[in-house]
């Protein structure tokens, strides 16, 4: 099987279904940025040593791939429970949460805090990204929840490498 198909070299790529769009539609442009994000939590995988954890990031990446499998045109596999998933996120910062306040803090304690922090933003950015093809087309609130509370997971977790 060829990797190029050569039909993306007029600025075009497929969704579900084999609709074309722009390379700069926005269901395109909250692909890329879930898959950068996918690719980052990949470096924070490969960064951790303690199992579990490996294992919880892996899951989350699996959703995400679900996730623009659904903003490509598909439906979420029923395998995935996002409102428990996201719950179970909840019950993680809230186990793990410290006193003070939320703030912005200076990442790169570690290699895997400085991923964390980076894995943050991008989920940030991937949100954002969302809500902009949103309104255009129509994301569940369970996705929206999820990302929403994967970026706070994240910031807590980028406390706890330390």
């Amino acid at each position: 099987m060829k990797i190029y198909t050569k039909r993306g070299d007029k600025g075009q790529t497929s969704l579900k279904g084999n609709v074309r769009v722009d390379k700069n539609d926005v269901r395109i442009e909250a692909n890329g940025n879930i898959d950068e994000l996918n690719a980052i939590l990949g470096l924070v995988r490969a960064s951790l040593e303690d199992a579990a954890l490996k294992q919880q990031i892996e899951l989350l990446q699996n959703v995400l791939m679900r996730i623009m499998g659904v903003i490509a045109g598909g439906e979420m596999d029923a395998h995935y429970d996002l409102q428990k998933i996201t719950a179970d996120l909840e019950k993680a910062i809230d186990d793990n949460h410290t006193e003070g306040k939320f703030c912005f803090v200076v990442p790169g304690e570690n290699f895997t805090n400085a991923y964390l922090h980076l894995a943050r933003a991008k989920c940030r950015t991937a949100e954002r990204r969302m809500w902009a093809m949103h309104q255009q087309y129509p994301l569940s609130a369970e996705i929206m929840q999820f990302m929403n509370r994967l970026s706070d997971y994240l910031f807590i977790l980028a406390t706890k490498v330390l």
